[in-house]
Formats: structure tokens, sequence, C-alpha cells
């Protein structure tokens, strides 16, 4: 952990005396997150202190970018967490993640970037089949996920069209992921087809679609295979949103399938892990339903409702979301969840680790 510190203290003496020769912007937050759940006869409290650092310089022809978080865990949940990353039984835990780490290169035909970096295929939303990293934390639905160590290049056909390729050598079996995204854009909707070899007999091919009909509509089709062609499955989502009193109000609803509920726990990143808001929602079987409300009542304030319905075992999550902007770059939220369902199902209080939990968020940006 001190060889974490000392570089950080050396980086920070580096860029600070160079900040405007180099033109090299400076970026960051502090965020608290300190979280309430209520079992049957007691009340447990974690509390999660992330302090981020983005460092990045932008010309007309390259891009540097690095994105560097340090959190500081306490609470019930450390014991937990220390068992994943093998650490002693301590009050707190600090753990330091680089999240981005990144040079991009611009040209007439394309972008090319290469380093620790973030690679989306597909449409971005909830249960993407096409996410490389497919883990979802309902307390934090923006919360930036973990990068990948990749080459990326994102080459231009014409307007709006163009095909992203990826490469990747953090394959599990030690065999290079390589992905690649045809898009293009026809009237008013964005089409594309995914091929992407995430790992030894991990595969997928499929299709995407978003566009505005009156409404948005976006649906998704990925077909999985081995590389045998032994062990064979689909996922696939459909959704619409539509927005209301001029853009203040926003809806969204998104179903989602799969046929292959048992062979998914052995193959893709959906796996449960130590988190300070509860356990998070494996989100492994075959149906659900999300559904969104978000609105915006002023600069100052917004609320948001998620609900994540299980439609086999019929179990439902609630998350409302209540943000005020107290201050230019300072913001609070409170968020209270409900967990709702039969013993034993996914949503189930038991399973969540407690039937409410209450989240209050500070969060200050530079």
């Amino acid at each position: 952990m001190l060889r974490y510190i000392i570089f950080f203290l050396l980086v920070l003496k580096l860029i600070f005396p160079l900040q405007i020769k180099a033109e090299i912007n400076i970026s960051g937050a502090l965020k608290n997150d300190s979280v309430f759940t209520i079992l049957n006869k007691d009340t447990v409290f974690n509390n999660i202190l992330e302090s981020k650092l983005v460092l990045s310089k932008k010309t007309e022809y390259w891009k540097f970018y690095s994105d560097f978080r340090c959190s500081v865990y306490q609470g019930e949940s450390i014991k937990e967490l220390g068992e994943e990353l093998n650490m002693p039984l301590a009050e707190e835990i600090i753990k330091p993640e680089l999240l981005r780490a990144l040079i991009a290169y611009y040209t007439d035909y394309g972008d090319i970037s290469l380093g620790k970096t973030y690679v989306n295929l597909g449409v971005s939303s909830i249960f993407n089949p096409f996410e490389l990293d497919t883990q979802l934390n309902p307390s934090d639905l923006t919360a930036t996920k973990q990068g990948i160590l990749a080459l990326v290049v994102d080459s231009n056909f014409g307007d709006l069209s163009g095909c992203k390729l990826y490469l990747s050598p953090e394959a599990k079996y030690s065999d290079i992921a390589i992905g690649l995204d045809f898009y293009t854009h026809i009237e008013s909707s964005d089409i594309g087809v995914v091929l992407n070899h995430k790992d030894k007999n991990d595969n997928i091919a499929g299709i995407y679609f978003k566009g505005d009909m009156g409404l948005g509509v976006q649906g998704a089709y990925a077909y999985h295979f081995s590389d045998a062609l032994e062990k064979q499955f689909f996922e696939a989502n459909f959704g619409f949103d539509y927005s209301f009193l001029q853009g203040k109000l926003l809806i969204n609803l998104l179903g989602y399938c799969n046929s292959y509920t048992s062979y998914k726990q052995s193959i893709t990143l959906l796996t449960k892990e130590s988190n300070i808001y509860s356990n998070i929602p494996s989100f492994l079987d075959e149906y659900y339903l999300y559904f969104n409300l978000n609105y915006v009542l002023d600069e100052f304030f917004n609320t948001r409702l998620d609900t994540f319905g299980n439609l086999r075992d019929h179990s439902v999550l609630l998350i409302l979301t209540n943000t005020w902007i107290l201050a230019n770059g300072l913001s609070a939220a409170l968020q209270v969840s409900m967990a709702e369902g039969e013993t034993g199902s996914e949503f189930s209080s038991g399973n969540l680790g407690g039937k409410y939990n209450f989240l209050v968020r500070v969060e200050a940006k530079l």
C-alpha cells in the first residue's frame, strides 16, 4: 500500500509544476457513501469514501487520459471484502485502483487507442448482451467500470458508419480476445452487428438497433457459442423510452431474456462481489423487466426510480434516489431501496442482506 501512496505523491509533485507548461488538465471528485441496512432485529452500517483523480491532455491529434481511484471501506462489509482481497481483518480497508490509463491518436480514417480502456460494443444500456463487463450494481448504475488492457481501432466509413475493433491479451486462458462492431445509421436508427471472441469457448455474434420512432426504441439479440459449437444459447433485450414535460420526465422500460441460466454462471463476469451497499444481485435468471423513471424538477433537484423485476420468481427490487445540487460541484443524494420477494427468491431480503437499505451520498467534483 505504501508504494501506491509514494507513487501518487510523486505524480502530484511532477504534475503541478508542469500544469501550465504541459497543459495537463486535472480533475477529480470525492464521494462518501454511508449505507444503513435494516435487518430483522438489527441495523448494519457500512461506509465507503472514494477519491478520484483524473489527468488528461488533449490536442488536435492525440489524447492522454487516466483515472485513478482510492477507496476506504469501513463497516460490516469489510470482513467479506478482506477475504476477497486476501487481507487481514482491520477496522478499514484501503483499495487503490487504476480504472483508465490510455493514449488515443486521431486520424482522418478513425481513432486508435492503447492502454487500459473500456470497450463499449452495442448500445449502452441495462442488460446489454455485448458488454464486456456485465456486472451490474443497482445502487450505482452510472459507476465507472473497470477497464481492460486493449488496443482499440475505431474506423470511419462515412457519416455515422464505421467499424470498431479491439484486441486484448487479458483473456482467461492466455487466448487473445478480439471483437468487431460494425455499425451504421439508417433513417432514424443506429444498427450494428457484433462478432466477439471474449475468451476460450466464449464467443458472441449478434445484432442491435436503437432508433427514434416517435418514441425511443432499442433491442439486441446475441447468440453465444463455444469454439466447437457444443454449447449454444441466446440472450436478448427490447425496450423503449419516452420523455414528457419538455424533457423533464423520462421513462424507460426494458425487457430481458436468455436461454442459458445454468451455463451463464460459468462463463460470464456476472458474479456476486463484496459491496458496501448490500450483496449485489447476480441477475442470473431467465427473465427480467427493468423500469426507470427520471424527473428533473430544476437545476437543483431531480428524482429517479429504478425497478428490477424477476419475472420467474416474481421478486422485485425498488430503488428511489433523490439528488440535490447544494452548490457548484457539490451534491447530496438520499437513496432508499426495498427488496420484496418470497424466501429464496433473487430479490428477497435474505439474499440481499436486508429488506431496506438507506444510502446517504455526498459528492464534491473538482
